[in-house]
This record gives C-alpha cells, structure tokens and sequence, in this order.
C-alpha cells in the first residue's frame, strides 16, 4: 500500500431521507478527478460459474452509468485479468469469490460477513479541495449466493448487484430509509430481483450531484485546410452553464512546445462554430486544441485535431482514369486549388448526360471518384467512347475515356 492512501471498506446490500447519498472522510466528499475519467473496470476472466452471460451484464451495469446525460463521469472496461488479488495493485477489479476457485486458482475463502452479497473496497488519497479515489474493487460473494443472468427466483441477479456496486464506483453511499426502496442505490436486495438494473432518477441526480454537468457535450472538432488557410470547425449537442470557447494551435513538431491561444474574447454564438486561422505557413503540420469555459471559470479541453497545409497552392487538374479501356469501373482523380461548388458528369459521344459523379461543395485538395460503369438510373452504359468533365465557377475541363465489355 502506497504512503498516504486510505482504504475505505464498503460493505453493500447487505441484508438488514434522502433522494441520494455521497461518501465523505474527514469532512471532504470522496471522488474521482475529472483527470481520472473514464474509470477503468477490469473483469477477473474467470467470472463466476452459475451463469454464461455474467461479463455482459457487467458491462451493461457500468454503461448504465455512463449513460447519464449531461454529467461528466464515465465507466471504460478494461482487458480481463486472472488477478484475484483484493489488496492495493493498480488494477479496479470486479471478482467472484466461489469455492471452487479456492483449489483450482488457489483463492482464499470470503473473507467478509456471509450475508455480504458484494463487498467494494477504495484505496483513497486527500488532495486538498476533496479526497479522491485511487482504486477500487468489487467482489461478489459466490459462497453464500448463488447468481443468475436473467433474474431468476433463489438467485442474486448480476445487473441488478453489479449496478448497484458500480454506483459505489462513482462514489454514492448506500440508502436504508423505505421511501428509498425502489431506487439504485437502496441498500437491501432479494433474490431474482432486476429493479436496480436501471437508474432511478435520484441515483441520476446524485451522479449529477457529485461530478456536475458539464459545460459542453462535443460532438464534432476538426481542421482542414481551405485557401491557404486553415478552418477549424466544430459543433456541439448541448451548451451547459457555458460562457465561450478558447482555441489553441502549435505546430506539430513532435516537441514539446506550447500551445498559443488565438482569440483574444471568448468565442461565443451558437453550434456549428468556425475559426479561419490564416496565420500558418505553407507545408507545417499543426495542432488545435479547443477549450470550453463555463460560467464558473471552469475549463474543459478538447482534442487536439492534427491538420497539415500543403506545401504549395495546388493547381486545378482532372487525370487520366485508370484503367483504359475500363471494363467493371473507371477510377477518376482531380484536384481543386481551393474550396467551393464542383461537379463531375459522364457524357457519351452524343453529348448527352450519362452520369453525375460528383456535385456540390468540394474541399480543396486532391479527391479520387471511383465511376462504377452504370447511368443515374443504375443500369450498366454500354461499351464505347466516353467524357468526363470537371466543372466548378472558374474553370473546366475534360478527358476521353473507353468502355469494353
């Protein structure tokens, strides 16, 4: 055990207010750090031998969690491990104790009170404002219970234990009160019962409680280069207590040099946002990292996204396809110098349209268009003598191409 932990032993669902419940020490809440997140849960691969699916419901418990909108805490699993060790080792454990194990893989007996349907333990560590969790594992009791996947009569449920369990994860204290009953975190189980198997809204609010909501939920961030110049973009699906946005760029040297913030206000409006960065130099590689700032000066950083300029303006030019004569496909390259609306059409000898390959906005730079030998309506063009065309405002231009059978 490292200097400074403490090991704080929870012993849940044991058989025998408030909405919600959180685990405090010396006066401080206990949580994990935002730094933390995801936290990490590793399955012993041995799992527990009275049921076939216990893995996916595991994993289904820790999703349950993870899943709550608008707060910043979530579940990852880890790879599974054959660790069975309950001490401090760096790994968050979710084990079984069964009697058989005890010879095969030379486990120690349940260690804890026989009524114990699980038991979570945390190795702790005070950090200032509040005291945070370090490690933790969960371990079912497979010698005074026996477990189903589906929520059998005379067995303890899976889901049901392991979501439970899981909310001591992140870190919600158990309720004994009987208004309490139906909720997740109540600390009283029965056989076949899966009632837990889904959050309660006051098991949502303490999550919310605990870790927050965050000030921003991304769901797109990227770079592209657009007329000599670089576009980040990025969009968001929810703007929570949120005051504005920071960005920051660094050339992707492989140092370690810091990053430049390029606004000087915040960048406020509404998803999707733009920033056109023209201070970049032809041929450099760049990174962006994109803050969000809420309303209590809190910050959120997102990404970095990895751009590259190209190292000259490219010219505008439609290639030869390959190959030609083309009997099951034409491949067609070209590139456009800057950004804007483009169209590609198949035309045959007679000028008549054939087939629109490509149209509308188009980004800068090289693009390759795979022609499948059919028309627009989706019928194969007979063998002959073809055209293609490239179009945009400013220029144009065509090439010949054959179709053999």
């Amino acid at each position: 055990m490292k200097k400074g932990l403490i090991v704080l032993l929870v012993v849940a669902l044991a058989a025998p207010a408030l909405a919600f419940k959180v685990f405090t020490y010396n006066g401080k809440i206990v949580k994990h750090g935002d730094s933390q997140l995801p936290w990490t849960m590793r399955f012993n691969q041995y799992g527990t031998p009275d049921c076939a699916n216990e893995f996916q419901q595991l994993l289904n418990s820790l999703n349950a969690w993870s899943n709550v909108s608008n707060q910043k805490f979530r579940h990852a699993r880890g790879a599974n491990t054959n660790t069975m060790n309950r001490g401090y080792d760096g790994i968050n454990l979710c084990v079984w104790y069964e009697p058989e194990y005890r010879t095969s893989y030379g486990q120690g007996n349940w260690p804890w009170s026989a009524g114990a349907i699980a038991v979570n333990i945390f190795w702790l560590q005070d950090v200032g404002s509040f005291v945070q969790v370090v490690e933790n594992d969960v371990n079912f009791n497979g010698y005074n219970y026996t477990w189903s996947d589906s929520g059998e009569g005379g067995k303890m449920d899976v889901a049901n234990i392991a979501t439970h369990e899981f909310g001591h994860n992140l870190v919600l204290a158990d309720l004994y009160d009987y208004a309490s009953r139906d909720f997740t975190m109540y600390g009283y189980a029965s056989f076949g019962e899966t009632k837990k198997r889904t959050l309660h809204q006051d098991d949502i609010d303490g999550i919310r409680f605990i870790y927050g909501y965050p000030g921003v939920t991304l769901q797109e961030f990227t770079a592209t280069p657009r007329e000599g110049q670089i576009r980040v973009a990025w969009k968001t699906t929810a703007e929570i207590n949120h005051a504005g946005f920071n960005l920051y760029r660094r050339e992707d040297a492989g140092g370690d040099a810091g990053y430049v913030k390029l606004n000087r206000g915040l960048i406020v409006g509404r998803s999707p946002y733009e920033y056109r960065d023209e201070g970049t130099a032809a041929g450099t590689a760049y990174q962006y990292l994109l803050e969000a700032v809420d309303l209590n000066g809190h910050r959120d950083r997102y990404g970095p996204v990895r751009v590259q300029l190209p190292s000259t303006k490219l010219a505008f030019a439609l290639a030869p396809s390959y190959p030609n004569p083309a009997r099951t496909e034409a491949v067609i390259t070209f590139a456009l110098p800057e950004a804007g609306p483009a169209r590609l059409t198949v035309y045959d000898v007679s000028g008549r349209r054939v087939a629109t390959l490509a149209e509308g906005p188009a980004e800068a730079g090289e693009r390759e268009v795979v022609w499948d030998l059919t028309d627009d309506r989706g019928a194969s063009v007979p063998p002959g003598v073809y055209f293609y065309r490239l179009e945009t405002p400013t220029r144009a231009a065509a090439r010949r191409l054959v179709v053999a059978r």
